[in-house]
């Protein structure tokens, strides 16, 4: 009887699951369409045609990946983010219990800056987009290069090996790094052009005006300016700007500098 019991238990639970399965299926259960809101730069129709890939990949599961109610929503978010580098983030829902359409809604990154390869920083095809995060996420070619569809016009390079696309620019650094650009002009009234990283620890700021700074990262960015502004206001350097190659602020409280020609000075 105890067998009989157990068996027809499990007939039940299996007719049960079977039922879920057939369920799955039905066609008024199964998303039929697939939007994508948000998305600018990208073609809609990339997303839709990835998302809908992700839904029905042409293998069988036992319950349909398609269900309105089993679809993956999570791992299609990641999938897509990841798939696609210029998406910074995507939310999937529908817009009722019953709905058969899938809304992607995506956000896509906004161009801060041009990250290039060192020494070809002129050249548009060795230029990449890259976010106010450091994310370098799209090439920057002959039509993606013009300065108003970028936050900023600084040109960085360094700190990147290998494809650009999906690496992020000095994690940790970059912020600092801003902050530095934004005081040096705003107090001390310089324009900043190019950053270029040259290890993990220093990098090079090229200005307009002709010369470069050298520092390193961890350096308050108040405490940087207000040096330079005190090397660049010094007896030895008071109205020789244009000759200045480089003020070096490596290294503590001893500054060096370098007149165009000339060998490398120190001063307290």
């Amino acid at each position: 009887m105890r067998a009989v019991i157990v068996f027809l238990a499990l007939l039940l639970i299996a007719a049960v699951v079977y039922a879920v399965h057939w369920v799955s299926y039905l066609p008024a259960l199964n998303v039929s369409e697939v939007t994508v809101v948000g998305a600018e730069k990208l073609p809609p129709q990339i997303v839709q045609t990835f998302v809908e890939s992700r839904l029905n990949d042409g293998s069988y599961r036992f319950f349909s990946q398609s269900n309105i109610f089993l679809y993956p929503k999570s791992a299609i978010e990641d999938n897509v983010v990841t798939f696609f580098p210029r998406i910074k983030s995507v939310a999937v829902s529908r817009q009722s219990l019953f709905s058969r359409t899938v809304v992607v809604t995506v956000e896509e990154r906004h161009p801060y800056a041009r990250w290039c390869l060192p020494a070809k920083g002129e050249s548009a095809d060795e230029c990449y987009q890259m976010d106010a995060t450091g994310f370098v996420f799209a090439s920057a070619d002959a039509s993606t290069t013009p300065s108003s569809i970028f936050a900023e016009p600084y040109l960085f390079s360094g700190a990147i090996t290998g494809e650009p696309v999906g690496q992020v620019f000095i994690t940790g650094h970059l912020r600092g790094l801003l902050a530095l650009l934004s005081v040096l002009k705003q107090q001390n009234g310089l324009t900043p052009l190019s950053v270029s990283v040259a290890s993990g620890q220093d990098f090079s700021v090229d200005f307009q005006e002709g010369f470069s700074l050298k520092a390193s990262f961890g350096a308050d960015a108040g405490t940087l300016a207000r040096n330079l502004k005190l090397v660049l206001g010094s007896d030895t350097l008071t109205g020789k700007v244009s000759q200045i190659e480089y003020v070096d602020l490596r290294f503590g409280n001893k500054a060096f500098f370098k007149l165009k020609g000339e060998s490398a000075t120190s001063t307290q």
